[in-house]
């Protein structure tokens, strides 16, 4: 077992995957407790990639859950690691944020982001959320 055997970063992955068939199955709460755990592990291993990635399911669950203020922050910050690390969990996370926008509005998505990033980044931000609704047909 992982565990057992020290391998910390095979227990964050662990906690990741255990997150999806508790998402599938409807149970977003255990599906949220085990990326906030995965999250802190990928974390404290200073994984980029792995921490985008729970992000990005964490912001999922949020938005699925009817929360989609909450679901901004984890979901742009899955955004710019994706971005730092050159990782396609970027492109996943920026068509979650066009999800966001039609749940929220754009005026409200751009107000969030506002208060999480450099008031530069929130125009290119936006921009590009804008580019990805269009590619998706929205």
């Amino acid at each position: 077992m992982a565990g057992e055997s020290g391998n910390r970063d095979g227990v964050a992955r662990g906690r990741h995957q255990l997150a999806r068939p508790a998402t599938q199955k409807g149970d977003y709460e255990d599906a949220e407790r085990h990326l906030r755990l995965a999250l802190k592990m990928f974390e404290d291993l200073g994984d980029p990639d792995g921490s985008a990635r729970a992000l990005g399911q964490l912001g999922r669950v949020r938005r699925r859950t009817g929360r989609p203020e909450e679901a901004v922050e984890p979901v742009l910050r899955s955004f710019a690691l994706g971005l730092e690390t050159d990782d396609p969990v970027a492109t996943t996370a920026l068509f979650e944020l066009a999800l966001l926008e039609a749940a929220l509005g754009g005026a409200r998505l751009r107000e969030l982001i506002a208060g999480l990033v450099e008031p530069s980044a929130v125009d290119p931000v936006m921009e590009a959320v804008r580019v990805a609704r269009e590619q998706a047909g929205g």
